[in-house]
């Protein structure tokens, strides 16, 4: 792909080349840049740039929870040389996707510097921590959030961890510990309430219970429910659920033949 343009007496020429490359097992996918420029004085500078990205899984979901980490690499160059390199690990961790964190290491060629940076977040049912830290010759720096939400309803008061303009509320009477659309770390609570904010307004939004790692006796009948809510919108989803209980009764007949019923 090509394309060029001119910005504040800049002329401007890029090339870009990716492809995904199927290795092992593994989705390798690589993008490579060519840049062109010339300055008001007609002066060339030259610019060259590898991303390489290189995802790592293991667990089946099933017997084992499922992780994920991505390696990446992005290697800049220019017409003298070696310019510039990146080398980051991201991943997900947690048996509820909980985790998500980044590490990464960044060395500069101009200056002869190097960078070491890290940066986690942790989201809990009710509050998203989030925590970074980065190191280089001539600084270091810090920092960390929490954030959360508050939703009160008639149907009662929801602490979630994060909150954004337009959400649900999906009820799913007396089922616990359900995640919604993939959200492991988003279950409903003992009451079947759990609130889902990844909205997208003006579009219909498939709204998903998984219910493969709640211990609920609860049954969902019908577990996906689709709205088109507006921006800014506050929708209410219900599942339909049934919380009876089974019982077993096993009794003997007068010649001691076991008869068994399930109420």
């Amino acid at each position: 792909m090509r394309f060029g343009g001119i910005t504040g007496g800049e002329v401007e020429m890029l090339k870009i080349t990716n492809s995904v490359i199927p290795i092992a097992g593994k989705r390798i996918s690589y993008t490579f840049s060519a840049n062109q420029s010339y300055d008001e004085n007609d002066k060339e500078e030259e610019r060259f740039n590898l991303f390489i990205s290189i995802p790592f899984y293991w667990g089946d979901d099933i017997a084992k929870t499922r992780h994920q980490i991505n390696l990446s690499n992005s290697t800049s160059f220019s017409k003298d040389g070696y310019s510039s390199n990146n080398t980051g690990i991201t991943g997900i961790a947690g048996e509820h996707d909980q985790l998500n964190y980044g590490i990464y290491v960044n060395q500069q060629q101009q200056n002869n510097d190097t960078s070491l940076g890290t940066n986690l977040s942790w989201r809990t049912p009710i509050a998203t921590i989030d925590g970074s830290y980065s190191h280089s010759k001539n600084a270091w720096q810090s920092g960390g959030s929490i954030s959360s939400g508050l939703v009160v309803w008639p149907g009662g008061i929801n602490i979630t961890n994060q909150l954004s303009d337009t959400f649900a509320i999906l009820d799913a009477p007396g089922l616990e510990g359900a995640h919604i659309n993939g959200q492991k770390y988003n279950r409903t609570n003992s009451k079947g309430q759990v609130v889902y904010d990844l909205m997208i307004p003006h579009r219909e939004n498939h709204l998903v219970l998984d219910i493969a790692n709640s211990e609920s006796e609860t049954e969902l009948q019908g577990n996906r429910q689709i709205i088109a809510p507006y921006r800014g919108a506050v929708s209410y989803v219900q599942f339909t659920t049934d919380q009876r209980k089974p019982w077993y009764i096993q009794a003997l007949r007068p010649d001691g033949f076991a008869i068994n019923l399930w109420l």
